[in-house]
């Protein structure tokens, strides 16, 4: 899983907004959502430790309702949500 989003990390835009949320009992945000800087959150994604429990419900809606407010202060562009 780290591998894959590392990949897709790399290949994003440089004008990308970024947030990454874990899915196991660490913080929720390891990568705040905002601009993209590239290097700080492969960094990141590497450093994630596996650790029991997946919340995926709460961590999805963590992440849906992030994206849905940044698209109320910026309509414009794509929002994805990456699980």
């Amino acid at each position: 899983a780290k591998a894959s989003l590392t990949k897709v990390v790399s290949g994003l835009a440089d004008d990308t907004k970024l947030g990454v949320v874990v899915m196991n009992n660490q913080p929720n945000w390891i990568v705040p959502l905002g601009p993209l800087d590239k290097s700080e959150a492969i960094k990141k994604i590497n450093n994630i430790k596996p650790v029991n429990g997946t919340p995926l419900g709460e961590r999805m809606k963590t992440g849906a309702d992030a994206l849905l407010a940044l698209r109320q202060k910026e309509p414009y562009g794509s929002y994805r949500l990456l699980i």
